[in-house]
């Protein structure tokens, strides 16, 4: 064979080898096709309507889908919007969703301090975790003593976790100048108290704290000269000088209590010997968990909390959620009360929301990805689960879990059996889910990620409530063959067994139950008559006793009623 001859021959073996070719600027090519299509309104296939000012914009499913997990979830749906040619975002301006809009189709954005408050918000509700980021960036590098506190305490609204780190820190780090400026002054005494009495403030100056009190005091002094004793209750008087204490806070006391309150620390900085009489106790974050409430599961957010060291149950009515709804679960994580799913004007809504117990204002979360109503709700190791619930006239399987930190749903292992009207619990680190009709209780572990089933009740009673209390897990009540029980079985999840426990002094179904601190609570219910009845119980695990409380005020209930501590 010649010279040339071989040259053909490895020239031929090249040609037939496998060639892999990737272009670079494709996806940069295909974004600024996408671009020219909306500028040009070209293949368009959607509207969408801003429900603040009714303006609207025509966009690209594909697109929307691919940029945004909540048009993603919408749009493999099964429901009404799914295939809807119109889509109404409530929460929504023109303006911001022009430039939501322009920012999923080119990839930028010009954010300015007017701004980015509402791109953040509407970035937030659908799911563009890039553009939250760059939102709470932009807002982090913007920090001055003007406007940190706003900063501050809207990012612990929505829980951006880091921007509010960030701003909470600048405040920490310029209070002196911070105190001075109008958003300190507009703090209500809540938030007043949680930034003032702060380790991270108080370890700074005690009389600077002491001063900017008295300063917030005094810019409005009608309405808030009743929060001074409250106020100087948290002082930190043994890290001052008496002679401030009679310069300067002594001179602010108008009240008897406030003369005594300074008086007795005086006593303390002068007279060494009887110190050991004096303590200072300040209020402890989790006393207010003493407290019972009751939701009643009615649209109108009515509340009925129980105070034990009286012995009666007291009325509120709580702002009501951003989006009316009904038939939703519920969930007390903090002080913040989770909502989630429901029926919101006839239709089975993914939405979910939270109710802040300092500043009672609702806030939304990103939707789930399923639209369900009647879940059960619960929170573990710092993650918000959603278990369950009626879905596209079906009961679902399907669990949700959100991640608070990236603030994104995903789906974790289904329940082993579809379970209707679900109650869920948490007990040493698992999750306990229980349906209607059910006699076994399904177990949720974390770690292995798999559901199991615990060993069936004794008793054949169905439809009972469920609560936590001591370790174990008590079902209360239920019907059997139609007879409302007044059975009660405890569930001891290391032995896997159940053991029959004093029985009620009222048999009803669909009761709803709680812990309050080592005893358990049973209220309301189906009674015999078929008729919700307003009767609270009280068990005690260690005398085997139920005794009657004070019964709750008269008023509407539904099978939605949860009863949690507040």
């Amino acid at each position: 064979m010649s010279v040339s001859d071989e040259n053909a021959s490895s020239a031929s073996t090249s040609k037939n080898e496998d060639f892999v070719f990737k272009c670079d600027d494709h996806a940069n090519t295909v974004l600024k096709k996408l671009q020219t299509f909306y500028n040009k309104h070209e293949f368009f296939d959607i509207v969408l309507i801003a429900g603040i000012d009714d303006s609207s914009e025509q966009a690209h499913r594909v697109v929307l889908s691919a940029a945004s997990d909540y048009f993603l979830a919408m749009f493999r749906s099964t429901l009404q919007d799914a295939n809807a040619h119109e889509v109404r975002l409530e929460n929504l301006d023109g303006a911001t969703l022009r430039l939501v809009l322009n920012f999923m189709y080119t990839a930028k954005i010009e954010l300015n301090s007017n701004i980015v408050e509402t791109v953040v918000m509407a970035a937030d509700f659908l799911q563009l975790n890039t553009l939250i980021g760059a939102c709470c960036d932009f807002m982090g590098d913007q920090l001055e003593p003007s406007n940190c506190l706003g900063v501050a305490l809207f990012a612990e609204l929505h829980s951006y976790t880091t921007l509010f780190e960030k701003a909470i820190a600048y405040v920490y780090a310029n209070f002196g100048n911070v105190c001075k400026e109008v958003e300190f002054m507009k703090l209500d005494e809540k938030q007043l108290i949680k930034l003032l009495f702060s380790e991270d403030i108080c370890a700074n100056s005690h009389e600077l704290v002491f001063n900017s009190l008295v300063a917030w005091v005094e810019h409005d002094k009608e309405n808030r000269k009743q929060s001074t004793y409250k106020l100087l209750s948290r002082v930190h008087f043994t890290l001052l000088t008496p002679e401030f204490i009679i310069e300067s806070i002594e001179p602010v006391c108008e009240t008897v209590e406030c003369f005594k309150l300074v008086h007795m620390w005086l006593k303390w900085h002068y007279l060494p010997q009887s110190r050991s009489q004096i303590t200072q106790k300040f209020p402890v974050e989790g006393e207010q968990r003493k407290k019972l409430a009751f939701h009643t599961g009615t649209s109108d957010f009515q509340i009925q909390t129980y105070d034990a060291e009286k012995n009666e149950w007291s009325y509120e009515k709580w702002p009501m959620p951003l989006k009316k709804r009904i038939e939703y679960g519920t969930v007390l994580i903090g002080d913040k009360l989770f909502i989630a799913g429901g029926k919101q004007s006839g239709q089975i809504t993914n939405s979910v929301e939270y109710l802040d117990l300092n500043t009672m204002q609702w806030c939304e979360l990103p939707p789930m990805a399923l639209a369900r109503r009647w879940p059960g709700m619960a929170e573990l190791n710092g993650h918000l689960y959603v278990v369950g619930g009626e879905s596209a006239g079906n009961w679902s399987c399907s669990v949700e879990i959100f991640d608070f930190s990236t603030r994104i749903w995903t789906y974790s292992e289904p329940l082993r059996l579809s379970l209707s009207f679900i109650q869920v619990l948490v007990l040493s680190d698992n999750l306990y889910a229980v349906g209607n009709g059910q006699r076994t209780i399904e177990r949720y572990d974390p770690v292995t990620v798999k559901w199991t089933t615990t060993s069936p009740k004794e008793e054949n009673s169905l439809n009972f409530g469920i609560a936590a209390v001591n370790g174990k897990v008590y079902a209360v009540g239920g019907d059997f063959n139609g007879i409302k029980c007044e059975t009660v079985e405890c569930y001891d999840p290391a032995a896997n067994s159940w053991t029959v426990a004093k029985s009620l002094g009222l048999g009803r179904l669909y009761v709803k139950c709680s812990a309050l601190e080592d005893r358990l609570i049973a209220c309301v219910g189906y009674n015999d008559l078929g008729e919700w009845c307003n009767l609270v119980e009280e068990y005690d695990p260690q005398e085997d006793e139920w005794k009657a409380l004070a019964p709750l005020l008269p008023h509407d209930f539904s099978i939605s009623s949860r009863l949690f501590l507040l």
